[in-house]
């Protein structure tokens, strides 16, 4: 799995379009506002885009070979498989998952600074899933509202009206998706029977589905996390800009002081969609 990008003139409306959604949604709300601001104004693009603004946003796609990123101090550039040329833009806001950067998917050039390099060797992102059962009607207590059980095939079950969704991360993760649909579901069912009572989970089970992040491609796990030996000053650096404000980062992974939700990747989305803004403004000094 490789990334190429979408890229939009930006002459009289803004679009932005991202891989993760909580940042496409921020991206999208704030540029737009961005436009609002602006409206009448002239846009301040590069010599070669006749005046327009070209945004270039990295977005998943099925190509064999990868596509290249180029950062220079007046301008980002981006060539894809799909475009003989680069396309010239004045900044690009990277939202795939820290996974794909972890793997050197993107070849930037020139290359990551070595800053960024190391503090991404000291994150992580590891396989995630979900199971929803679906019943007829709640067979637990209404009291019930979330589980944590050690040592238990499904580790973590939260309940909502009729629906009990079993979470697994990393092993338990891979456990469960070695099983086959039948043989998970049949287990999750016996361990909530067990450990809640009641018997009448298999006669109550509506449906089921099952979803796996760590089996996508383009995404290769749930959540980032920090590895042992992680610091403040690592996040810090995975979420900071890159050529003046040319190279914005958006998703959970990026957001500085949370992680692993989707208000930590929307308030990143805000912050790159602020970021370009500055710079499309001039508000930004550009060494």
């Amino acid at each position: 799995m490789r990334y190429t990008s979408a890229s939009f003139g930006l002459a009289s409306e803004e679009r932005a379009i991202c891989e993760t959604s909580g940042s496409e949604r921020a991206v999208r709300g704030q540029i737009a506002e961005h436009e609002r601001q602006r409206a009448g104004q002239t846009y301040r693009g590069c010599s070669s885009c006749a005046g327009k603004t070209l945004l270039t946003l990295l977005c998943a796609s099925p190509l064999a070979s990868p596509s290249a990123s180029f950062v220079s101090s007046r301008t980002a550039h981006h060539s894809t498989p799909l475009a003989e040329d680069p396309v010239e833009c004045d900044a690009v806001i990277v939202t795939v998952p820290v996974r794909c950067l972890i793997d050197s998917d993107i070849d930037f050039q020139p290359p990551l600074p070595q800053s960024k390099r190391d503090a991404l060797s000291r994150f992580g992102m590891e396989a995630a899933c979900k199971l929803h059962l679906v019943f007829k009607e709640r067979v637990w207590k209404k009291e019930i509202e979330h589980v944590i059980a050690a040592e238990e095939l499904v580790p973590e079950i939260w309940f909502t009206e009729n629906v009990a969704t079993c979470f697994f991360t990393d092993e338990y993760a891979r456990a469960v998706e070695a099983m086959g649909e039948q043989e998970r579901v049949e287990a999750a069912l016996e361990q909530l029977e067990r450990m809640l009572g009641g018997g009448l989970w298999k006669d109550g089970l509506k449906e089921s589905s099952f979803f796996s992040w760590g089996a996508v491609e383009s995404i290769r796990g749930g959540y980032s996390y920090c590895k042992v030996g992680c610091t403040q000053a690592d996040a810090d650096e995975l979420a900071r800009e890159l050529g003046g404000g040319r190279v914005q980062f958006a998703g959970e992974a990026y957001n500085k002081d949370a992680c692993m939700t989707v208000h930590a990747a929307m308030e990143s989305g805000v912050a790159a969609a602020e970021g370009v803004a500055r710079l499309l403004r001039g508000d930004t000094h550009i060494v």
